[in-house]
């Protein structure tokens, strides 16, 4: 099942599907919260790089374990 889900493509797709929900995680945030305290500019860096971080973390997370999820359905489905 590794082989399955450790293919060059499916790095790639992680990493540009990555970077777009973190810019889009950002720009949403950031139009939501625009002129108040709560918005990710008028705090410190160190908040914006540990929030892109558990952003980041949080979504390979997902986009593997659906991964090996579908893989798991599709390749070795118990009623097969």
């Amino acid at each position: 099942m590794v082989s399955l889900i450790n293919r060059p493509y499916d790095n790639i797709e992680a990493i540009v599907s990555c970077i777009l929900f973190v810019f889009l995680f950002f720009v949403v945030s950031e139009a939501l919260y625009t002129n108040s305290e709560h918005s990710l500019f008028n705090r410190n860096y160190l908040y914006i790089i540990s929030t892109l971080v558990i952003m980041t973390i949080i979504y390979l997370m997902w986009f593997y374990t659906t991964k090996i999820l579908a893989n798991y359905f599709y390749y070795f489905n118990i009623d097969k």
